[in-house]
């Protein structure tokens, strides 16, 4: 039975030994202890493999969530009717530079910026 030292084993995992540590640290992964020095096996890389197998998701249309949903897109929302219409939103206004009499006026929707508008 051979034991495989952290940069033994990275290099067999091909992953930063930085990585490696890491997740032994969090014990993510498994490894084996001989008092103070943290040894890998044979089964435990293959473990370590498995565990990060992914597979194809088989995901419907009206269900795929990619990153830009799952942030908010305005576009999606306001078609499955979550968020209201720019024009119907009022806008908020924060203040500005008071040394030049501005207000800043931040409209809502997708691309409005903030506006700059004279105090009077």
């Amino acid at each position: 039975m051979r034991l495989l030292t952290f940069a033994d084993a990275a290099a067999v995992l091909n992953v930063p030994e930085s990585w490696l540590r890491k997740k032994a640290a969090a014990r993510e992964v498994p490894f084996t202890r001989l008092g103070r020095h943290v040894r890998f096996s044979a089964e435990h890389l293959r473990a370590i493999v498995k565990d990060g197998e992914q597979f194809p998701a088989t995901t419907r249309p009206d269900r795929a969530m990619t990153r830009r949903t799952r942030r908010g897109n305005p576009t999606i929302k306001r078609a499955q009717g979550v968020v209201a219409e720019a024009e119907d939103v009022a806008p908020r206004r924060v203040q500005g530079c008071p040394s030049r009499g501005r207000d800043l006026t931040l409209g809502s929707g997708a691309g409005a910026g903030p506006s700059v508008r004279a105090q009077g």
